[in-house]
Formats: structure tokens, sequence, C-alpha cells
């Protein structure tokens, strides 16, 4: 086949009953010029409705181009048909003149005039006049037979329109097959190479012929090899993530590739189903990959898909103070404990009677701080002192005393240590961030929107 340059214009002729090309525009005029093919030769081009002269082509109309003819049987066939038809004729029609003027003579008929003459043959007829409308009619009619004989003759040696039509083009399913038949050669010498056009194949048509067979030959080989998260990114790009869901969970699980299957089988589903997949991969990021950015995209489609409905993941809605309010009376207890542990440490011989209070407080700036307070009696070694007071401040994990009227150097010693952590002080992102560490270290494998059951709280009570 001639090889085109991109974006020409293909032309193909009709030569000898068939189809040829494609030509180029020049290759077709460089044809006209060598005369091998002509102006009445059939060409037919893309936005043509059908075959056509060339000559009637704009892109070939020109007067440099004639009507050139290769000397071929046809011509010289239609030339001698022609001059046998013509001598036949004119033989045909001298022996009915003669046969017309034996009659004439054996009738008898003396009264003659001459009916016409021609000064080239040097022959001159004579006809009776009566005979003349009969003489007529016979010589017409053997004109009309030899004109319809010769007509006939040449109409037979002329050339017939050629109907050609293009070369039908392959499908689209057709090439698919074609190239998977020769990667699947390819993939016999060299699987791992070759697997990345399987895929290639698969993701540009997953549910045609080709599609499937390439699905089967990537899977099976992977399968073999065990390689069972590969065989779910194959039928992810397969669009068939409940499948790559399954063995996305195998051991050891892909979360990544969990994730991905969720995501993609929610855009698909509805109702119930929609609302499970979510949910599973909400929990996917939050637990197993850490990805609270997307999660929380994720739980606003959830509110959005099912406006109203409860959810476990409320808490990652609310605002930053909600947050702390919410997590802190689920970790209470670790400030309640690491307090009692520092007035055992610190303040050895003092009981308390009752339970200091334990509060988040927020400063006229927005800066928050851990405080616990005590009011009340307590037994200073063998003694009861009433009306006595603690401040506690809590930071970096520590409690120091912030205020106390226990002892005239227990007050002076907390005023000092108030001075000095008087600007320690937290914004909501920084509690809310130690607040989640801590939660996560008391209860690691949970997130924290998750209830947990908790510990039995060890309060600085006095007991005797």
């Amino acid at each position: 086949m001639v090889q085109l340059a991109k974006n020409q214009k293909e032309y193909f002729l009709g030569i000898d009953g068939e189809q040829k090309g494609p030509f180029t525009q020049d290759q077709v005029s460089q044809m006209l010029e060598t005369g091998e093919v002509n102006i009445e030769t059939q060409i037919w081009s893309e936005g043509m409705t059908d075959w056509q002269s060339i000559g009637t082509v704009k892109e070939f109309k020109s007067a440099d181009f004639e009507l050139k003819k290769s000397p071929g049987k046809e011509e010289k066939s239609s030339v001698v048909v022609e001059e046998s038809v013509n001598r036949k004729t004119s033989s045909k029609e001298s022996e009915a003149v003669r046969e017309v003027f034996q009659e004439s003579n054996q009738n008898g008929e003396d009264d003659f005039e001459p009916l016409f003459s021609s000064s080239d043959s040097h022959v001159a007829i004579e006809q009776p006049i009566g005979k003349n409308l009969k003489f007529g009619l016979v010589l017409g009619a053997l004109c009309a037979l030899a004109g319809g004989y010769y007509f006939w003759q040449v109409n037979q040696l002329k050339p017939q329109s050629v109907e050609v039509k293009p070369k039908k083009k392959m499908s689209q399913s057709e090439a698919r097959r074609l190239a998977l038949s020769a990667l699947q050669t390819e993939f016999n010498k060299d699987p791992e190479a070759t697997v990345p056009k399987m895929i290639d194949i698969i993701k540009a048509n997953p549910s045609d012929n080709a599609g499937l067979e390439a699905l089967e030959i990537v899977s099976s080989y992977y399968r073999q090899r065990q390689l069972y998260s590969e065989v779910g990114e194959v039928l992810l790009v397969a669009q068939r993530p409940l499948e790559a869901l399954e063995l996305f969970k195998k051991d050891p699980p892909n979360y990544a590739g969990m994730e991905r299957a969720y995501e993609a089988a929610e855009s698909k589903a509805q109702g119930s189903e929609k609302r499970e997949l979510l949910l599973n991969q909400i929990s996917v990021l939050i637990k197993n990959l850490g990805r609270f950015d997307k999660a929380l995209e994720k739980i606003r489609v959830l509110d959005g898909a099912f406006p109203g409905t409860q959810h476990p993941y409320q808490y990652y809605l609310k605002s930053n103070e909600q947050k702390i309010a919410d997590l802190f009376s689920r970790i209470s207890f670790h400030f309640s404990d690491s307090l009692n542990s520092f007035i055992n440490a610190e303040l050895n011989y003092i009981q308390f009677l009752n339970k200091p209070l334990i509060q988040v407080t927020k400063d006229k700036t927005g800066k928050y701080r851990i405080v616990a307070t005590y009011k009340g009696i307590v037994n200073l070694r063998n003694d009861r002192v009433p009306n006595t007071f603690f401040v506690f401040w809590f930071w970096n994990d520590q409690w120091l005393i912030a205020d106390t009227n226990i002892t005239k150097e227990r007050s002076k010693f907390a005023q000092d240590e108030q001075k000095k952590h008087m600007n320690e002080v937290l914004s909501d992102v920084e509690l809310l961030t130690n607040m989640e560490t801590i939660f996560r270290t008391k209860f690691p494998g949970k997130a924290v929107h998750e209830a947990v059951s908790l510990p039995k709280r060890s309060l600085a009570e006095g007991e005797e």
C-alpha cells in the first residue's frame, strides 16, 4: 500500500475493474501526465457521495490534462468494429438498391426519372416515379437496422463505469482483538513487560471481549503468584471495586487499596448500601491511614446524603471547643489520676476530704488552661484545717500549685509559681491536639470519636 503523508488526502482509482490506491493528488496528476489513466477514469475520495470521472473533480480540472487513453485493446476494438459496421452497412444498402432496381426492370416500367445522383460515386440510379415511396421505406428500414447494429456494437465495447467502493476499515473491536493476539505471544516470552500493555487494553474497555480476556490473563498470572493486591489493582482498573475490595482485605491487608475500592463502589451505590460503604471508607481513613482531611470530606458527604441520620463520626463535625468538651469528658480520669499522684508526692502530709474539681478554663483572650480547685476541710497531719483552698494548674503533663492558704510559706511559693507560668496557656488547636494525643496513648487502636470504657477513677480523697 502507498504510504501517505500525515493529513494528506487519499484518492482511490477504478482501473481494469479493480480498486487501486490510495494515491496522493500528485501521484494521480503524474498518472494523468503519463497516460496511465485519463480524465474519464473513475475516482473516489472521502467526502464524495459516489465514484466519478477524474475530469469532474476540481483538483484535476486543468487544461494540461487532455483525454489521454492508453493504446489498449478497447480503443482499437472500437475503431475496428466501427469500420466493419460501416462496410457492412454500405454493402447492405447497395444490395437493397440493386434489388429494387432489378424489380422495377422486371415489371417493365418504362417511365423513369432520376431519384438522386452522386458525382463522387459516378452512379446514377433511375427509379419509376410510382415506386419511389416503396423504395424510400425499404431504404429507411435498412438504414435504421444498420444504425442500431452499429450503436449496439459500440456500446458492447464501451468501458463500463467501475463500481468500486473503498475497502471497509477495520472496526475498533477487531483492532483490539488483533492487538491482544499480538500481546499474548509477547506475554508468553516476557509477562512482566507485557502486563502494563494488557492493563492498557483493560482500561480502554473492560467490558468487551478483548478487555475481559486481558483481565483474565493478568488476574491468573498474579493469582498464581499469590499477589492478591496486584489482582485487586487490576480489578479496580476493570471497574469492579467490590471484587477488588475482597482481595485487598487478604492478609496482609492493603488499606490504601481498600479505601480506593470503597470510594469507587460508593460512587455508584444508592441507599443503605451507599451509607455502609461511606462508613467503612471513613473508618479506614481515620483508623488505618490517619487521613483526617479526607475523612472529614467523606463525613460531610455522608451528612449531606443522609441528613438527620446519626452516625459515629459526629465528633469530627463539631467545633474545636465542642471537641474539647467531648474529649475531656472521656479522658478526665487521666487528669484526676495525675493530680492524685502529684498530691501524694508533694503534699503527703495533707489529706483532702472532698474531690478536687478539675475543669478546662478559657480566659478573655480565648486561651485555655486545665485547672483543678479544692475548697473545704483538710487534715494537716493530726489537725483539721477548715476553709482551706488550693488551685492547681496543669502544664506539660505536670501539675503545679498556683495558689493556696494552707501556710504562709506554701502560699508565697504558690504565688511565685503562678507568676512564672502565667503566660503558659494554649490555643484551642493546641489543647485539642494535646488531648487527642493523651486519648490515643490511653486507648491505642481507638479513634478519638469512639466511645470507651472508662477505668475506675483514682481521686485524691482523704481515707482513714
